[in-house]
């Protein structure tokens, strides 16, 4: 079940960015697929950092959530 979940939040975020070649973070442009320029690079790494803990806090939610209500 939790993985069902996890797989979910995945393409709803695959889904999301899938028509979007940039992404507003902080007021800053990022793109999604880099260049091959080391700014890019960076810019891609941060963004895939932020989509790691954004499914390690989804991961953590859903341990809470399951041991909580006993499934």
């Amino acid at each position: 079940m939790d993985f069902f979940l996890i797989i979910v939040l995945m393409l709803l975020m695959f889904f999301f960015w899938k028509n979007k070649t940039t992404i507003k973070i902080n007021g800053k442009e990022f793109r999604l697929v880099p260049d091959g320029s080391l700014k890019e690079f960076i810019n891609f790494a941060y963004i895939f950092a932020v989509t790691v803990v954004f499914l390690l806090l989804a991961v953590i939610f859903l341990v809470i959530w399951r041991n909580a209500h006993g499934e």
